[in-house]
């Protein structure tokens, strides 16, 4: 999975190559392992808190892509933009962690807490999103066959 999604830093964007649903799960679970290795590295019981929020949405996100996954703008825009932010922002935080430079760590906790909260909010969302599509299309398919059905009946009405 890692040679066939990987990651691409070309002039401050990142590309990320996932044609299917398979990939794009396999890309979720990955990233889940990762996400827990990292905020197992996080010091502040707090932080620690809200990344294992992040990572609880990302594994239902995660779950219901096995059921739909017709959201799929969403979806790959949260996987090629969002989530490789939020991991080079977390790196950065575990570095500046290590650097004893206490008001930049208290700083930068705070922004993180709230990117943090972020990310979960914003996974929530992708995640109620992928059902939907589905339904509006169901929907749509059932409003066309009934339509079908009466124009079908007014047509056999005239040929009576």
């Amino acid at each position: 999975m890692r040679l066939r999604a990987w990651l691409f830093f070309c002039l401050g964007a990142y590309t990320l190559i996932m044609k299917d649903k398979e990939e794009r799960i396999a890309y979720a679970s990955e990233t889940i392992r990762e996400l827990e290795t990292l905020n197992a590295k996080l010091r502040n019981e707090d932080l620690r808190s809200c990344g294992n929020e992040v990572i609880r949405a990302l594994r239902d996100l995660r779950d219901t892509q096995y059921l739909f996954d017709s959201g799929e703008t969403q979806l790959i825009r949260l996987y090629e933009r969002y989530l490789p932010y939020y991991l080079d922002i977390l790196r950065q935080f575990l570095n500046l962690q290590d650097s004893a430079n206490y008001e930049a760590i208290q700083s930068n906790e705070i922004q993180l807490r709230n990117t943090m909260g972020r990310m979960s909010e914003l996974i929530r969302t992708v995640t109620k999103i992928l059902p939907q599509d589905e339904i509006d299309a169901a929907n749509a398919a059932a409003k066309a066959e009934e339509e079908l059905r009466k124009l079908e009946e007014q047509r056999n009405n005239m040929i009576k």
